[in-house]
């Protein structure tokens, strides 16, 4: 918009003052409209704050950006990302709780006065606050972007002061893969228990395949080939049971080891009988990890089954994402290729998968499987000496 002339300085009181600029003309009265604002300091503030306004303007930036906070805008923002409703509910969640801390600190400033001091110094009260790790500032930092993006899009400002920020680096976490007679432990425990309960099946496949708990209550039968022993990862359930492509976004063939299948098969027959109960025909888009009545299994009642399940067979110093470490680990590990693991386990590069897992025979998803196959063989016989070594019998004489 075109300012008209260059606007004026008016002394209020000591060290105050009041600067105005007209601006493009008003089409209902053809008078030309004129923004007003007042400064403290010197006459040299007014004179650069009159320079400021009058770029702001010219630059065509909204006129209502003086009284818009941060905290407001983002709102606005927010509630107009949930109408749009091409966000996930655990999204949204998640960015309302990072907007939260931002609102607590800078919430009430308008967003037209933030700077990247202001900003720098508020993501540093928000991790001191919240004890918070640098994955989550990481999270905190490309949200409070995102919305000073979106301002600047609005012509709430004229740029975006994050761009001056140094982006936090994620924390590379302490994996921890089973130890290798605990494995054996985990898989002896989980074969005992046969082809009956879905909920173990799924944390064999979880085990076996090395995929996260939304992949697994994702699987359906169509997802397996019983004949070549592949299975289709393409599909995950969110902690609210929303349907969403995997986290890389990309689709993926696994193989599975033969007793696996055979358990699976056998599960699949079993399934058929029980909705046959209910008089629901199993279908190809039948969730593999059911309810008793035949319905996907819910997310978090699973996540809280899987964590007690580990404590029942004695391994509750472990997390059940563990699992997916331990493949992933071993895997490297026994010499296979990086890009193989990474391709198994859905990870969006095979640079994360070093990052994370740290090591590395080449060789087809087939051979990969055979290699873990070997694995969990090896740690059955571990954990099955070790039994034994615990229950040598005393010799009757023998002194205590």
């Amino acid at each position: 918009m075109k300012c008209r002339g260059a606007g004026s300085i008016r002394k209020r009181g000591k060290k105050s003052w009041e600067i105005c600029q007209p601006y493009g003309r008003d089409p209902l009265t053809g008078k030309y409209r004129r923004k007003y604002r007042n400064i403290k300091g010197s006459k040299a503030d007014a004179t650069r704050a009159l320079a400021e306004l009058r770029m702001e303007i010219e630059n065509g930036m909204r006129l209502d950006a003086d009284t818009a906070t941060f905290g407001q805008f983002a709102q606005m923002w927010h509630d107009a990302r949930i109408e749009a409703n091409e966000v996930g509910r655990g999204s949204l969640e998640q960015e309302r709780l990072y907007i939260n801390r931002l609102n607590a600190i800078i919430g009430d400033i308008a967003i037209k006065e933030l700077d990247a001091s202001t900003i720098k110094s508020a993501l540093a009260k928000i991790k001191k606050r919240y004890n918070l790790g640098n994955t989550t500032m990481l999270a905190v930092h490309k949200k409070c972007s995102q919305i000073m993006n979106e301002a600047v899009l609005n012509d709430y400002r004229l740029s975006n002061p994050m761009n001056k920020l140094k982006t936090p680096r994620r924390d590379i976490p302490n994996r921890q893969p089973f130890e290798k007679t605990d494995l054996g432990k985990l898989f002896t425990a989980l074969e005992s228990e046969g082809s009956s309960d879905p909920r173990v099946i799924g944390v064999r496949l979880a085990a076996v395949l090395g995929v996260r708990i939304g992949e697994v209550l994702g699987l359906e039968w169509r997802h397996i080939d019983f004949e070549d022993g592949g299975i289709i990862i393409k599909q995950s359930i969110t902690p609210y049971m929303e349907i969403k492509s995997t986290k890389s976004g990309e689709e993926r063939l696994v193989y599975l080891d033969g007793d696996t299948l055979q358990c699976l098969k056998e599960w699949q027959v079993t399934q058929q009988n029980i909705l046959s109960e209910w008089d629901t025909e199993q279908l190809a888009t039948t969730p593999i990890i059911t309810d008793q009545i035949g319905n996907r299994h819910d997310y978090r009642n699973y996540s809280r089954w899987r964590k007690e399940y580990l404590e029942k067979v004695g391994l509750s110093h472990y997390v059940t994402h563990e699992t997916r470490n331990t493949q992933i680990s071993y895997l490297l590990d026994a010499g296979v290729d990086v890009k193989k693991v990474q391709e198994r386990v859905g990870h969006a590069t095979s640079a994360m998968t070093l990052d994370v897992y740290g090591r590395t025979v080449s060789g087809s998803g087939k051979e990969v499987a055979e290699v873990f196959t070997s694995v969990i063989t090896e740690a059955k016989e571990s954990y099955a000496r070790k039994i034994k070594e615990n229950h040598v019998p005393r010799n009757r004489d023998s002194k205590l």
